[in-house]
């Protein structure tokens, strides 16, 4: 399921690409791995890791003191906060790529930097955390970009400093950067930045302050969604629903019966269907062009089959209907953070081992991508060695207990990809193939709800009261610290007004300002900062603390939807069978008449792996305006819809446009 340049015509994926990065799973999980050479610029603790491309090209002559700079970021994703998440084992994929780096090594040059996610908490740039403006708006994710080049422009002139010396001088900038989801948008903002920076000239790219060559040697992104600013969502989704006014059963029923994207006139016409029309997509300030740049020789962009809000659009790396060279994207199952990672075991009524969460596949994919083209990181093998701390085995399920979980995954995984195929399609067209076998379940799902047997319906209760208990505890850990935060604010305001007291009389008299009252002021301050980030740290835990406590409401309310939505739009062809339904829509119905009408069964193969591992990230948001039947919303190019449902029939031979 991989599109890329190089190998084969544009719009077209590679047969059985996806199915090969499943194999190549396989392979890890049991815990062996090719005998690869290594650069020694990232040998280190990786041990045996991976090859480096071009390693001759870039490495220094033998026994000179050369430089070569290395340098990895890291963006996590909107609401993922690597401290704040890793003690309940939801931490992102990002994050857990970061766990697996090479230790920092002045020496060689080699250094990682790990950005918090927008709309969580990050004490460097004063982001208090889960902020309407940062969950919603993804506001200070520019303070973000400019904490990671700050970070570069050190790294550089560290680098400058000893290349004052002619033998020292930097031979090389190898750069890699992963993101998720706006933290995906905020790494190709930072390519797209750090291009800026560069001249090129017969293919080098150089730096413009010091001419030192430079590449980004992997761009390694999860579901990229920008929603920055006013997002696409704000296009159908009421102001009464954004005030709360509208429950979303309201909100569905205006947007689905009454609006102008009605489902009728989303269902029936030329293929290319938008829940969304409108002026906002999500592409303001430092979102705006999301082009991956020359800069970068390698990138990969894992999308999400079973993503279908509207507030989460993916931003295809397509450039129109080209991919940039060196690029692959490959179209994972799952919901937005079923292949970014960032749910709590158990959450959601699926995964209740950490071992068995779906991210783990584009996981372990993305980490061997990584690894083949030079990126520090650990292998798997180096992090299942006895002397490591347990989190980084059991961030990539490589302990025994989750080794077997994901084994029995993998096997769920690989039986899936039997019904949904993989390669021969454009990325539409595997978008479309995810979502009908989606809705050939969802319509299962409801059928068999209505006689009881839903599996859900017992499950989420009883994982929500465990799920409470742990609230309960964190809420009364945050009140403490913060009243221990208040107590702390309140001294330093009585220690700086005494200082401005003793200020005020030196201003008067000239007599010096008390020692102990500068230093008991400095004390107070001090402690109100340390009482201040004890605070917002834990409260970090309890705003990404897993909490189903309205799922099971959700749920109904949005199989309901979808049934009234099917049926009407059913009743409405037989009274114009002779009008057009479009791709999504004629899986839709096919769907649901294959339940309602002729009443089949599904194969347990599929109803297994949706029912065990795939998210319905649509009823744990229930913010917008989102109908159940929405098919989800792609990017090509700046602010370009594509309207993948448009494209021809599969053709390898045709040339894209």
């Amino acid at each position: 399921m991989v599109t890329t340049k190089h190998n084969h015509t544009p719009l077209t994926q590679r047969e059985g690409a996806l199915a090969f990065a499943a194999a190549g799973t396989r392979i890890d999980a049991a815990g062996t791995e090719p005998a690869i050479q290594v650069h020694s610029s990232v040998r280190g603790a990786a041990g045996n890791a991976a090859a480096v491309r071009d390693a001759h090209a870039v490495a220094p002559p033998v026994g000179s003191c050369q430089q070569c700079l290395t340098l990895s970021f890291f963006f996590d994703g909107t609401g993922n906060n690597l401290e704040a998440d890793v003690g309940t084992m939801q931490h992102s994929n990002v994050a857990r790529l970061f766990l697996s780096r090479l230790d920092d090594d002045a020496v060689v040059g080699r250094y990682s930097f790990y950005i918090p996610g927008i709309g969580t908490y990050f004490k460097d740039i004063g982001d208090v955390g889960h902020t309407t403006r940062g969950l919603g708006f993804g506001h200070m994710g520019q303070e973000r970009l400019d904490w990671a080049f700050a970070r570069f422009d050190e790294a550089i002139r560290k680098a400058e400093l000893r290349a004052n010396n002619p033998t020292n001088k930097i031979r090389s900038i190898r750069v890699s950067v992963f993101g998720f989801s706006r933290g995906a948008t905020l790494a190709r903002a930072f390519v797209r930045e750090l291009a800026a920076r560069c001249d090129v000239a017969s293919g080098q790219w150089r730096l413009k302050a010091n001419s030192a060559p430079i590449e980004v040697i992997f761009l390694g992104l999860f579901d990229t969604v920008a929603s920055v600013g006013l997002p696409m969502s704000a296009n159908n989704t009421p102001g009464a629903t954004s005030t709360g006014v509208y429950d979303i059963e309201t909100t569905l029923k205006v947007r689905g019966d009454l609006g102008a994207n009605d489902i009728l006139s989303m269902a029936f016409g030329d293929p290319g269907a938008d829940p969304a029309p409108g002026a906002f997509d999500g592409h303001a300030a430092w979102a705006d062009g999301l082009r991956v740049p020359g800069l970068v020789s390698r990138c990969v962009h894992m999308v999400a089959g079973h993503e279908f809000r509207n507030s989460f659009p993916v931003d295809s790396v397509l450039d129109g209907t080209r991919y940039p060279v060196g690029c692959s994207e490959m179209v994972y199952p799952g919901a937005h953070s079923d292949v970014g990672g960032g749910y709590q075991p158990g959450e959601g009524a699926r995964s209740p081992h950490s071992g068995d969460m779906l991210s783990l596949i584009p996981l372990r994919a993305m980490h061997a991508e990584a690894l083949r083209s030079g990126v520090p990181i650990r292998s798997l093998s180096a992090m299942s060695a006895s002397d490591m701390p347990s989190v980084f085995p059991r961030s990539f399920a490589l302990d025994d207990e989750s080794a077997a979980k994901f084994a029995e995954l993998n096997a769920h995984f690989q039986r899936y990809l039997k019904h949904s195929g993989s390669g021969g399609r454009d990325i539409g067209r595997e978008v479309l193939a995810h979502a009908a076998l989606f809705l050939r379940w969802r319509f299962f799902s409801i059928r068999r709800q209505q006689r009881g047997n839903g599996p859900d319906q017992q499950t989420v209760p009883v994982r929500e009261r465990g799920f409470a208990r742990e609230r309960a505890t964190l809420e009364r850990s945050v009140w403490e610290r913060n009243h221990a935060y208040q107590r702390a604010r309140l001294s330093a305001m009585r220690a700086n007004e005494r200082y401005n007291l003793a200020e005020q009389t030196r201003m008067r008299t000239g007599a010096a300002i008390p020692h102990d009252v500068s230093e008991v002021r400095d004390i107070a301050r001090a402690a109100e900062a340390q009482a201040q980030d004890a605070y917002l740290r834990e409260k970090a835990r309890l705003d990404t603390y897993a909490n189903d406590s309205g799922l099971l409401t959700n749920m109904a309310t949005y199989d309901a939807r979808l049934l009234r939505d099917a049926e009407r739009i059913v009743a409405h062809h037989r009274l114009h069978p002779t009008l057009s339904l479009r791709p999504h829509y004629k899986n839709l119905v096919e769907a649901y008449e294959a339940q309602f009408v002729r009443g089949e069964t599904l194969d347990a193969d599929v109803v297994a792996f949706f029912d065990r591992y795939v998210h319905d990230s649509l009823a744990g948001f229930a913010t917008d305006a989102t109908l159940p039947s929405d098919p989800r919303v792609i990017y090509a190019g700046g602010d370009n819809k594509f309207k993948y449902a448009a494209i021809g029939d599969f053709n390898p031979n045709r040339r894209a446009a």
